[in-house]
């Protein structure tokens, strides 16, 4: 984002569950934080709903494509999908749910007369708020 958080973050990780369309979005200070944050959130899913991870997209960056998570994505099973580089329309689903955040968090901010660095606030309420509407995909 353009400006640190009250917290101090700097970037936004959103992971989309492609079968529920359920989000989960993590502030971060740094990208070297997004490698702890993947693992955390497949494990914790994979034991609250019993189901196996079947597969990760993501775009490529290098803080998702380390030997570190390599590893962890072949010891539980998972394959890892990689998308074109620089090509945003081949991880559809994910730019499309960080576009809508992102808009949704700066609706909030200029409608509330809050100052950009509430950012992390506003994209965190706006992931629950979307997490508890109905889908829109039938």
């Amino acid at each position: 984002m353009e400006e640190n958080s009250l917290g101090g973050s700097k970037y936004l990780l959103l992971i989309v569950d492609e079968a529920s369309g359920c989000m989960k979005g993590f502030c971060l200070r740094a990208k070297s934080e997004s490698e702890d944050c993947i693992k955390t959130y497949i494990m914790k899913v994979q034991k609250q709903f019993g189901k196996k991870v079947k597969f990760v997209r993501h775009d490529g960056a290098r803080e998702f494509a380390t030997n570190s998570l390599k590893d962890f994505y072949e010891d539980e099973g998972i394959e890892q999908q990689t998308t074109v580089p620089y090509a945003h329309q081949t991880n559809g689903t994910a730019e499309r749910a960080i576009r809508t955040i992102v808009t949704i968090g700066r609706s909030m901010l200029h409608h509330a007369k809050l100052d950009k660095r509430f950012w992390a606030e506003a994209a965190m309420t706006a992931i629950y708020v979307k997490n508890r509407l109905p889908p829109s995909r039938v």
